[in-house]
Order: structure tokens, then C-alpha cells, then sequence
């Protein structure tokens, strides 16, 4: 499909097929463990990504296994774009499947259904890439999100693949 959209691939952007293969989750903690590490080319900072968008990144890399940090984790920080207003953010986990939106501009409304992406500032994430929606519209901050990282973190045994992108600072 590429082709047929004349579209060229990033260079800089590689990709790695990882499964889940236990689940960290615990009270204070929502991390992952994938059977993909050093060998087969991940480092720490990787994005890590599935079908629906952004999962989290790598936070830790063994020799055949890595260890991923979710966005919903309490010390996920990620910055973020909101589709159609251009507002940027910082999304927060707080250990729940709801993370929040910080430093958002006062008086600041996102409507309900609003994509939530990636930016590149920080040069720890690749921009534009799938984040959440804004389930309902609310005019004051903090706003709560609906993140794709919910559905992974959730179901941490199922026979998910996601991917591993090469930081844009490298």
C-alpha cells in the first residue's frame, strides 16, 4: 500500500515483533515483559506500539527479553498533541486505565472524540502516532483520557505482537 500511496518509509524507523510474555502489573507498577531484547535490536526508550497506537516504551533491555513501561504506568510521562484544536499536552499515567492530560492551557476544551497523538518533542517518540480519544467533552483540566494502552494492559497473556521503534534520536 505504501507504493500505491507514493509513500516512501521513514529510514530512521525500524520495527520489532515482541510478544507478551509476562505481566508485571502489580499495585504500584504497570510494566510488561517481552520476548524481544538487545539481540534482536531494542534498547531503552523504544517506543512500543501495536495495531490501535501507542502501548509505552522500553524501559529496560536484556539480551533476549525487555521490559516496557505502559502509558498508564504512574511514572508515564508522554507528550501529546490533541487532534483538530492542536493543544499540547503531557499525558500522565495514574495506574488507571484513565490517564490525565497536564499543563494544558487554562480555559482549554476538547471535544468528545478528539485523537490524541504523539509529538516528537523530547525526540522520545515518533509524532503522530496514535495515542487515545477524549471520551466526553469537558471544559475544565485536568481532562480524563481514553487510552489505547488499556485493552494491553488488561490482557497481558493474550498472544499480542506489538512493535518496537527506533527513538528519532538516533
Amino acid at each position: 500500500y505504501e507504493e500505491l500511496l507514493k509513500v516512501r518509509p521513514d529510514d530512521k524507523i525500524t520495527f520489532v515483533a515482541a510478544r507478551v510474555i509476562a505481566d508485571a502489573t502489580g499495585p504500584f507498577v504497570r510494566t510488561v515483559l517481552v520476548n524481544a531484547g538487545r539481540e534482536q535490536g531494542l534498547s531503552k526508550g523504544q517506543a512500543v506500539v501495536d495495531e490501535r497506537g501507542l502501548l509505552g516504551r522500553v524501559i529496560t533491555a536484556g539480551q533476549r527479553s525487555a521490559r516496557v513501561l505502559l502509558l498508564t504506568d504512574l511514572n508515564s510521562r508522554v507528550p501529546v498533541l490533541v487532534e483538530g484544536s492542536n493543544l499540547k499536552a503531557i499525558m500522565v499515567g495514574d495506574n488507571s486505565g484513565q490517564p490525565l492530560l497536564e499543563y494544558l492551557p487554562p480555559g482549554s476544551r476538547i471535544t468528545a472524540g478528539a485523537r490524541i497523538v504523539t509529538t516528537p518533542d523530547g525526540g522520545v517518540f515518533p509524532p503522530g502516532v496514535a495515542v487515545g480519544t477524549r471520551k466526553q467533552e469537558m471544559p475544565f483540566l485536568p481532562a480524563a483520557l481514553s487510552v489505547t494502552a488499556k485493552t494491553m494492559a488488561t490482557s497481558a497473556y493474550l498472544p499480542l505482537v506489538m512493535n518496537c521503534l527506533t527513538p528519532l534520536s538516533t
